[in-house]
Order: structure tokens, then C-alpha cells, then sequence
């Protein structure tokens, strides 16, 4: 790690993201913006980190690239969906932390490899397990254009990092689901109101008559509630 910040540094700022990250919790911003929060922060307060990104991988093997602080991380992630190798990748499915120290002389994830010395400025890497939930994997990635420059110092404040900002998505993914929760109970409240006016029926008859109308089209409940709101009151752009 250079002279630029001694460990105590690197450990008060990582104290103040955690903190930000809390109030990013509770503003009703997204999981992407807080993502954000964390790769910023990481090129900011890592001499050593020119590049940062989150590698995202649902239950399909589909990547998704986010919170990007440029180009570079994202054409990385590019290249790993295309070729499904590479650092990130074996992060998320192994669950391990994985160290590129010199991508002029790796070995392994080789026409990944090539792809990245012709197309990115990136020498060296350093990929770190963010989170896991059901339906999505995540990797914190730091990239450096220098080989040889990511040691076990920065290895550590990626984990710490990371482990600050998995707390803090966890409580926002858990917030997010309660909000999704009370959006769905209260449009199929609507639905079964318009229903009961409409037809004159009481309200186990009209969510039995949503119910139905879910299974035969097979489409999800809250997706019949809300369109039959809509059909209602159309929203007022359209």
C-alpha cells in the first residue's frame, strides 16, 4: 500500500462509508446507488485501485455490470459474459477472494485473458465475494493498471469494505421486498374493491375471481390486481 494513507486512514474512511452507507439504507435510494457509494469509495481512499466495479450474477449465470466507476470495469464484465471465465466470475462461484497479481503472465481463464491485455489499460485485479442472496451472486472488483500492486494491505480493506457494504444491501434488499410486500397487498386491496362494486360480490368472492383469473392466465396476482387498477383509473401520462 503506498504513503498516501496509513492503515488508520483507510479504517476511519471505511467507518465513515459504513456510516453513509446506514443513511443510504434508510433514504429509499437504490441497491445500485449504494453499490456506487462502495466502488467510489474504493478508488478514492486505494492509491493502488485506478478502476472498480460490482460483477452481479443471478440464478441463470446472466452477469450484469453495475456501479462502474468507468468504462473499463464494465467491458471487463463484457468479456467474462462472453467468454464465462475470469476473475470476478470464479469469485462469485466459489465464494473466494480471487488476486490477479500480473495479467501479462496468467494462466488461467486464457482467451478471457487475451481479450482483457488488447481491449483494457487493467494489469492486475482483486475480486471480492460482496454478497450472496437466493436469487443474485455479487463481486466487488478493484482494478489496477500497474501489475504487481494489489498486496494482501489491499486485499484486507477490500474485505472489510466489503463486508461493510453487505451489511448495509442486506438491510436495503430486505427494505426493498417490505415496500414491494405493502405495494402488492394494498393493489390487491384496490382490485378486490373494484371488483366487489363492479359486480355487487362479496370480498372472499372477488379474491377467489382474481385468484382464478391469476391461474388461468398465469400471470401473477399483483400483475391482474394492478392491471385492472389501471383499467380503472388509467395513469394520468397516458
Amino acid at each position: 500500500m503506498s504513503d498516501s494513507y496509513t492503515e488508520r486512514d483507510i479504517h476511519a474512511q471505511i467507518a465513515r462509508l459504513a456510516r453513509d452507507l446506514h443513511s443510504y439504507e434508510h433514504s429509499g435510494k437504490t441497491i445500485d446507488t449504494l453499490l456506487l457509494a462502495v466502488t467510489r469509495q474504493a478508488v478514492g481512499m486505494l492509491d493502488e485501485v485506478d478502476h472498480a466495479g460490482v460483477t452481479l450474477v443471478d440464478r441463470r449465470g446472466r452477469v450484469r455490470s453495475t456501479a462502474a466507476t468507468g468504462p473499463v470495469p464494465t467491458r471487463i464484465d463484457e468479456l467474462q459474459d462472453t467468454h464465462q471465465q475470469g476473475p470476478c466470475l470464479q469469485t462469485i462461484r466459489e465464494h473466494i477472494t480471487v488476486r490477479v497479481k500480473d495479467f501479462g503472465s496468467e494462466e488461467r481463464w486464457p482467451s478471457f485473458v487475451e481479450d482483457l491485455l488488447a481491449q483494457t489499460p487493467v494489469r492486475s485485479s482483486l475480486s471480492v465475494l460482496l454478497y450472496t442472496e437466493d436469487s443474485e451472486l455479487g463481486a466487488l472488483n478493484l482494478y489496477a493498471e500497474e501489475a504487481g500492486v494489489l498486496d494482501d494491505s489491499v486485499e484486507d480493506m477490500a474485505v472489510a469494505l466489503g463486508a461493510h457494504a453487505a451489511i448495509a444491501l442486506s438491510a436495503a434488499r430486505r427494505s426493498e421486498q417490505f415496500h414491494s410486500a405493502l405495494f402488492t397487498r394494498d393493489a390487491i386491496g384496490q382490485a378486490k374493491g373494484i371488483i366487489m362494486e363492479r359486480y355487487k360480490i362479496g370480498a372472499g368472492a372477488a379474491f377467489e375471481l382474481l385468484t382464478r383469473l391469476s391461474q388461468d392466465s398465469n400471470t401473477p396476482l399483483a400483475q391482474i390486481a394492478q392491471e385492472l387498477i389501471e383499467a380503472d383509473f388509467p395513469p394520468a401520462d397516458s
